[in-house]
């Protein structure tokens, strides 16, 4: 009865938590409102009218040293070379996925984002982006820039992506070929299947954590096109902070904040309850 699952009260990511309400003795006001259930809100549809973005692009694995560590080569961060990763991985996936649709992969965005984008947001969304996100003073996007992933992770994303897509779940580390498999001898183990989890479009997302400010395998974005994991702002929506909540710091930093907050719509509601018992 503790237990509160915050995709049934408006916010669209599977976060369980137990949330104790104390009221004093010599207070004799009992909660006569509990919180009320709402459809759930998919992901896609909090996170799908942001401007679509691509990844940047660091560095590669180029070999090993003795002690069998990786040395990695820096590949200078530009759209070409990141196009040249993706399209040249094309050809290897098309012997696991046989109706492999290039097109719809190759329509790769041009911009890694910004701290502002000016952008017109689609406001056909849902009726919590409407009620609580959206603040149309803004005029564009806050905090919406992707940061950079090795070139072995890209293509990782981009399987899992099209597996997603393709068969209706994201792939564990046993489906991954052996070729694209990380190199460490417990890859295809059970402790670490889910290492690099899609997130699904139709589904709320799951429970955003500040470990996403590491290196985002748990929340990689369903659009192939797009081969990345989520921004600060789309953690955020998650979360549901309003769309003018601005988050200063490094990015590690403001993926923490995200991470570590109780989603401000949840909080909103349990406050209103609060409200009514000390009125």
């Amino acid at each position: 009865m503790y237990l509160i699952k915050a995709e049934k009260y408006n916010v669209p990511q599977k976060r369980h938590r137990v949330i104790l309400l104390g009221v004093r003795e010599d207070i004799n006001n009992k909660p006569k409102v509990i919180l009320e259930q709402n459809d759930e809100i998919t992901l896609k549809t909090v996170i799908n009218n942001l401007p679509p973005l691509r990844s940047g692009i660091a560095r590669k694995i180029s070999g090993a040293n003795e002690k069998g560590n990786h040395i990695y080569t820096r590949i200078e961060n530009n759209q070409k070379n990141w196009e040249t990763a993706i399209k040249g991985f094309l050809t290897d996936l098309k012997s696991v996925f046989a109706n492999l649709d290039e097109e719809v992969i190759n329509k790769f965005p041009m911009s890694q984002g910004a701290n502002f984008m000016n952008f017109s947001l689609n406001e056909k969304t849902n009726s919590l982006y409407n009620a609580w996100l959206d603040d149309k003073r803004l005029k564009g996007v806050l905090n919406h820039e992707t940061r950079t992933h090795l070139k072995e992770d890209l293509c990782r994303y981009l399987f899992s992506t099209i597996w997603l897509k393709e068969r209706g779940d994201f792939p564990k580390l046993r489906d991954y070929p052996d070729w694209l498999l990380p190199k460490h001898k417990n890859a295809k183990g059970e402790k670490f299947a889910d290492r690099f989890r899609t997130q699904k479009p139709n589904e709320p997302a799951t429970t955003i954590t500040s470990h996403i400010s590491k290196d985002g395998h748990y929340f990689i974005h369903y659009d192939p096109a797009q081969c990345r994991s989520l921004t600060v702002r789309e953690a955020a929506r998650i979360q549901t902070f309003p769309d003018n909540y601005y988050f200063c710091g490094s990015r590690t930093q403001q993926y923490h904040q995200v991470g570590n907050a109780v989603p401000p719509y949840l909080a909103k509601q349990l406050a209103e309850i609060v409200k009514l018992i000390i009125n």
